[in-house]
């Protein structure tokens, strides 16, 4: 078995390095350039988009996730009607709501979205399905074939990685991550946990995949999961004694080449 030290980071603490940068694929991290190549500056300058389509209903909680494509911006419906794209180049917006006929949306509808290069993939949290919009064409498909054995709650998942062919949808209020795989709209069920794993109620905020595995970024949950994408082997390491985690410890995780960082929610520390 692979051992795994963990590090404690008081939120106190601050120390600055030239790293590579990994950019979510999304959220699948994948190197992309030394962030000291193009650090931003002093100069911060902030610019204001709010040129909202006519017809677009936010709602109270309008979008949850984005993703780049390379020129535009796709904002995930969560409490809004609609995906919104915006062209970052002239800010100009563009609504898209021709959703599935079959597809019902909820409250919050979707948590994270994920550019493939061809499609935003939509991840449900109240959502009855995964839907993939085709950024050419605008055009949506529903998948909700789930696996027989699957329980989801009301709150299915908190987000996804991508992995270069398939989507894992992380766990929130299911008893199991998620793969789709993108070519088909399959789903595999990955629900083998490691003995003394308490998932709580809302499991786990966030993933990264590190080229192999899937990090699994705890909420409720009494520890860290590693699912090993090639088996399907789950591993639960435990977190540093002397944190202090509060009921929904981590809200992220991110994969900087070498180590898994946790982003604290209610926890009082980063943890490496």
């Amino acid at each position: 078995m692979r051992r795994v030290t963990w590090t404690y980071r008081s939120l106190n603490e601050r120390s600055f390095a030239c790293r590579n940068i990994f950019r979510p694929r999304w959220l699948g991290f994948y190197c992309v350039r030394s962030v000291c190549s193009n650090p931003i500056g002093d100069n911060v300058l902030m610019t204001l988009y709010k040129n909202w389509p006519a017809n677009l209903s936010r709602g109270t909680a309008a979008f949850f996730g984005g993703a780049f494509d390379g020129s535009s911006l796709w904002m995930g419906a969560n409490s809004a009607d609609a995906v919104v794209l915006m062209d970052t180049s002239t800010g100009s917006m563009t609504l898209y709501k021709d959703w599935p006929t079959n597809l019902t949306r909820g409250s919050q509808a979707f948590q994270e979205s994920v550019f493939n290069g061809s499609s935003l993939w939509l991840l449900p949290l109240a959502a009855d399905g995964v839907v993939s919009l085709s950024t050419s064409t605008g055009s949506m498909t529903l998948y909700k074939d789930w696996p027989a054995n699957l329980t989801r709650g009301s709150q299915a998942f908190s987000g996804g990685v991508y992995d270069g062919s398939s989507l894992w949808m992380i766990a929130l209020q299911t008893d199991a991550v998620v793969k789709v795989d993108i070519s088909t709209g399959a789903m595999t069920l990955y629900n083998n946990w490691s003995a003394g794993l308490n998932p709580g109620v809302n499991a786990f905020r966030g993933g990264a995949f590190d080229g192999r595995s899937l990090w699994l970024a705890p909420w409720n949950a009494n520890g860290v999961v590693r699912l090993d994408t090639s088996t399907g082997n789950m591993t639960l390491h435990a977190l540093p004694t002397r944190l202090n985690r509060g009921v929904n410890g981590f809200i992220g995780v991110a994969f900087d080449g070498n180590s898994v960082w946790l982003v604290p929610f209610s926890a009082d520390a980063v943890v490496k």
